[in-house]
This record gives structure tokens, sequence and C-alpha cells, in this order.
């Protein structure tokens, strides 16, 4: 898990990387009792990260807040914020993904609250772990259901998977399946690396692959994608995006991640 806030501090314990594929959800909580009493629930289901006040939700940086797969908060936060609030919080800084209430608030009155102003899901945490972590992925799996139907936007790059077509600065880019899934998923989860295993699984879905196929698809792509200002790059078993820079004192571009 990553824990962002409580008292603080920032510590890392257990951190999954796109390896594990899991569904990414930060978790909104004040409590540090509940990290613990949950971590081994959520371990082999989710990759959370943890904040622990408002104010620290505040003071992220909207790439750590816009790359999670669905959202947990709770009704009460010591500082005085609210769920409404919160959730209020989350739509207007521009977040799809799922919100769900994770509470010990089990009233009617707060569910009805809550799921009127859009949470997902209301949940209480006295209820069966299993039956949570169910429901929790079952948000998120039909959100990212809805998701597939739209085409996806990043920097002037448009890949549009209901006609697996794709433009870029609106002129067409001539993509084969194996490219646009490839570069699909890259920039699905971007600013994290995909793995060399989940890059197998999810786009050639072989058991095994020729050794220098990744190293080829990365070098087709990037030639199609000239001149943009990003490219995929390859660093040991992983592939994300570099973006182009320029040096203040050579005033010379280069690549970085």
């Amino acid at each position: 898990m990553q824990v962002l806030g409580m008292g603080g501090s920032v510590f890392n314990s257990g951190v999954m990387n796109s390896k594990s594929a899991l569904p990414r959800i930060m978790w909104i909580e004040d409590n540090p009792k509940y990290l613990e009493w949950f971590e081994d629930v959520f371990r082999p289901h989710f990759k959370v990260t943890y904040v622990g006040s408002f104010q620290d939700l505040k003071q992220l940086p909207p790439d750590v807040v816009g790359v999670q797969d669905g959202f947990l908060l709770d009704m009460e936060l010591s500082d005085g914020r609210s769920g409404p609030e919160i959730l209020g919080y989350l739509r207007s800084s521009g977040v799809e993904a799922p919100v769900l209430v994770l509470s010990n608030d089990e009233s009617v009155q707060s569910k009805i609250e809550m799921l009127s102003l859009g949470s997902e899901d209301y949940l209480w945490k006295a209820m069966p772990p299993e039956e949570m972590t169910v429901r929790i992925r079952n948000s998120i799996v039909r959100h990212q259901g809805t998701l597939k139907n739209r085409p996806l936007e990043f920097e002037g790059l448009v890949l549009d998977a209901s006609c697996f077509s794709s433009w870029l600065n609106h002129e067409s880019l001539d993509l084969s399946k194996t490219e646009f899934h490839f570069l699909s998923l890259v920039i699905r989860l971007y600013p994290e690396p995909v793995s060399l295993e989940v890059l197998r699984k999810e786009v050639w879905k072989m058991t095994s692959l020729e050794p220098g196929t990744v190293n080829t698809f990365i070098w087709k792509i990037n030639k199609k994608l000239e001149p943009w200002w990003y490219r995929l790059t390859k660093d040991g078993g992983s592939v994300t995006l570099a973006s182009k820079t320029r040096d203040q004192g050579s005033g010379k571009e280069k690549w970085s991640r």
C-alpha cells in the first residue's frame, strides 16, 4: 500500500507496480487503525493509496488523483470534512472514476444522501470482506466498461477502440491492431510504467514472446508518432512514455521519462 498524509508522513508498504495490473484505488481515511485492519483484505485485489486528510487530498498532483480507478471515502474526517464535501471536491476536480463510501455510519439517511449525490455504492466497514471487495471491483469494472466506448485522448493523440481508428493532431494514423492495443495500454496506465509481462498478456495474449518483439513494436510505433512530443521508451522490464524537453543550457532537445 501507499500512504500519503497521516501526520505529514509519506511512506510505502508493499507497493505493487503495473506488473500486477491491479485496479488502483485511493482511500480517504483518517484513522490509521483501519489501514492495518484492511491491508490484508485489499492487498490481493487492489493497489491502494491511502490519504489521511482532506488537506492532503487537495495537495496531491492531478496526475496522482487522475490515475486512480476508484475512490473510497469516509463519511466524517477528523478535520471536520464530510463525505458530501469530499465527493463534491473530487467531481469538481474532474474525477470521473467511481467514488464509493466506506464508513461506520450505516444510517439509511446517510446512504440515501450519498447515493443521491452520485456515490457509486455505500459500504460499511463491518460488512463481510468478500462482499466489500466484490462490490468495489464491480464498480470499477462497470465504469471501465463505459470507458471502452469512449475514444482515448492524450496530448493531441486520439485512439478510438470502437473502430480501431487513431489520429494525431487531427491527422489519421495507420496503426495495426497490435500497435493500437500496445499504445492504448501504455497511455491508459501512464505515468506508471507497463511491465513486459502485462504487455505480453494484455496485448499479445501469449505465454511467451520472441526476444526483441517489444523493441520492434516500440520502434514501429515511434516512427508513426513522429513528430509527437512523446514516444514509447523501454527501461529494463517495463515500457512507458518519454516526453521531449529542451535543455536550458545547450538548447538541445532531449527525451525524459
